[in-house]
């Protein structure tokens, strides 16, 4: 009994790490053919779970069944969202992501109960403390581990492994919040190595050059000193790894190189001062233990809340004047100060018209919204900017424009009740085993729910598997074994799951064969291209982007009257999507017909007239149009 439970735990530590690693480290799992693939995994592994009875392992908590239900509300107005929607295609991507965090949920609570659910807390933790090393090894070590996003736009601000320094911000803080709390809680060597980790992720977070970065630290210690019970130690921990992280900080700020990814000249140092500050942060963690003990009476405890409100009145009148002049630089200042610490300065930028226009859409179809993915086409119609985004930047804000009021209540509800029965869980711990497990997770939680309301941490796939798949855990923490299912009852829930998974392939399918179609494209093998495009009409015919891609390898070969039916089938698919007018108006222009390629250019941004590709200097426009006399200016301006 001992060695089966003890392999349960092993295979639980290895599926939650490998999982978590594996979508951090291959772009944060925001790619949809990664997304696929690992949920028609997750959904196989619950069908083969129900199919030989292993599943469910324990009994549902009611704020699981809520999560659940709320995830399963939000897949349903997804799908039916078809009927309305803007686009089929982007539907359905949205769909594939619901359909992924369902599974991921409901696999954690069907194979996790109260003997087994430390293992795979326990690989989720380490997951998420070893990505910050790989992050900061990106710029330490810039020839073995590249920053793609960085190196392709000259950014200054640290992307890897996610591909998104919002998303490396966010994980940075999570994995905080994970190491404070195993720092008050766990064995002794796991103490030293948890606290020993913070000055990496904080530095990690730096080289983001995130504002809200500090917020989610902020966040972090709060949660990890509000689910903790030796918050003494949490709080000697946690003002010690500060210091260290700002020691690491400020040595880093003074090397240019990694300062501005530009070498690592100076990799040295900041090695140096990570290595003396983590080995202070471990030998605190060990001897901050004897505080573990310390209790506040009721009365103190009453006395500190009432101090920390006054301090917090005073703080909010003291600090009103800077506070109204970064409320008007968030609401009226575009652009952000250029630089890379110069960030922390302002608080200008693009974030509250992308919320403006998420609402005023919502204002449009209160009772529906404008479907799922469709807030991209509704930004190129309305933005204010010419900056080209797919949603709004906030998880609750795409939702209530895409799904309307039920799609907003329905993902609050979803993430309400993971909260709910990660904290039902919490209050029955009591072993400091226990809290030094789940503890973290409860707090990650907590981070990504307030991140994801201002930035899009729902399509990091790495973020929102660490979080919900954290949650989850820690929720399955307090499940009581469960009696077997009845046959009929298996069949159908193994079937249900088969469903869930084979409804993931289409867009896989389609996605691989489009890419491939483009590849071979550029490869100069326009037949190849069409055959896979075939393809990938074939997986998805309601999707427009592979009769783009077909039409594209038509044009390729000259064969202009089939492109045009291809792209014409594209538009009818996506009707509010520019781009595939900026296509037809190259074939028109090939076939020589440069009125109907202006017409299609005008059409275009009548639909984007904020488009930097559909200005009348743009090069797209000059390439198709080419010389005709006035035929640019006609776009105007």
């Amino acid at each position: 009994m001992a060695r089966a439970l003890l392999l349960q735990r092993v295979v639980g530590f290895a599926l939650a790490f490998g999982l978590t690693v594996f979508l951090g480290l291959d772009g944060g799992g925001f790619d949809p053919v990664v997304r696929d693939v690992v949920g028609i995994v997750v959904w196989a592994a619950v069908a083969l779970g129900f199919a030989t009875g292993f599943f469910p392992r324990g009994r549902f908590s009611r704020g699981a069944w809520i999560a659940l239900g709320g995830l399963g509300v939000l897949t349903a107005l997804t799908a039916v969202a078809h009927s309305w929607t803007e686009s089929d295609e982007a539907t359905t991507l949205e769909l594939a992501r619901v359909v992924q965090y369902l599974g991921i949920v409901t696999l954690a609570y069907l194979a996790i109960d109260r003997h087994t659910w430390q293992g795979a807390a326990a690989g989720f933790a380490s997951a998420a403390l070893v990505i910050p090393f790989f992050a900061l090894g990106a710029r330490l070590f810039p020839h073995l581990l590249v920053d793609d996003v960085a190196r392709a736009f000259h950014f200054d601000r640290l992307s890897y492994p996610l591909d998104y320094w919002n998303a490396v911000s966010c994980w940075g803080a999570m994995a905080i919040a994970i190491g404070l709390c195993a720092s008050a809680h766990g064995p002794r060597v796991l103490r030293a190595a948890a606290l020993a980790a913070i000055p990496v992720a904080s530095l990690s977070i730096y080289l983001t050059f995130s504002r809200f970065g500090v917020i989610a630290t902020a966040i972090a210690f709060l949660a990890a000193f509000a689910v903790s019970r030796n918050r003494w130690t949490l709080t000697i921990n946690g003002l010690v790894a500060a210091g260290m992280s700002a020691s690491a900080i400020l040595i880093t700020s003074q090397q240019n190189e990694i300062q501005n990814a530009t070498g690592n000249d100076g990799a040295g140092a900041v090695i140096a001062i990570l290595l003396l500050g983590g080995l202070a942060c471990a030998t605190v963690a060990v001897l901050s233990e004897d505080a573990d003990g310390v209790r506040l009476s009721r009365r103190g405890a009453r006395r500190t809340l009432a101090a920390a409100a006054l301090v917090a009145v005073l703080a909010a009148v003291a600090l009103h004047a800077p506070i109204s002049r970064g409320w008007d630089q968030f609401t009226h200042t575009g652009k952000v100060a250029s630089g890379s610490t110069a960030r922390f300065t302002t608080l200008g930028g693009d974030r509250y018209a992308y919320w403006r226009a998420a609402y005023h859409a919502f204002e449009s179809d209160p009772g529906r919204g404008i479907g799922p993915g469709s807030f991209e086409f509704y930004w190129d119609r309305n933005g204010t900017t010419q900056i080209l985004i797919r949603n709004p930047h906030s998880l609750y804000l795409q939702k209530l424009s895409e799904l309307g009021l039920a799609g907003f209540v329905a993902i609050v509800v979803a993430l309400a009740g993971l909260l709910w029965g990660a904290i039902e869980a919490r209050r029955r711990w009591i072993t400091e085993t226990d809290l030094a497990a789940g503890g973290g997770l409860l707090a990650a939680f907590v981070v990504f729910v307030v991140y994801a309301g201002v930035d899009w941490m729902w399509e990091m796939g790495a973020n929102g598997t660490l979080a919900m798949g954290g949650a989850a855990v820690v929720g399955a923490s307090r499940f009581r074994r469960a009696a077997p299912l009845s046959g009929w009852a298996r069949v159908g829930l193994t079937l249900l799951a088969l469903i869930a998974g084979a409804s993931l392939v289409p867009t896989l399918v389609s996605t691989e064969r489009t890419r491939d179609s483009a590849t071979a494209l550029a490869q100069g093998d326009p037949a190849r291209g069409v055959q896979l495009a075939d393809d990938a009409i074939r997986a998805e015919p309601w999707a427009a982007s592979p009769y783009a891609q077909k039409a594209l390898a038509l044009l390729a070969e000259d064969r202009l009257t089939e492109a045009r039916d291809e792209i014409n089938e594209a538009i009818d698919h996506e009707r509010t999507n520019w781009r595939w007018l900026l296509i037809r108006a190259q074939v028109n222009a090939r076939a020589g017909d440069v009125n109907a390629a202006r017409v299609d250019l005008v059409n275009a941004k009548s639909l984007a007239p904020r488009s930097p590709y559909l200005q009348p200097n743009s090069s797209f426009v000059r390439d198709i149009l080419g010389a005709q006399p006035g035929a640019q200016s006609q776009l105007g301006g």
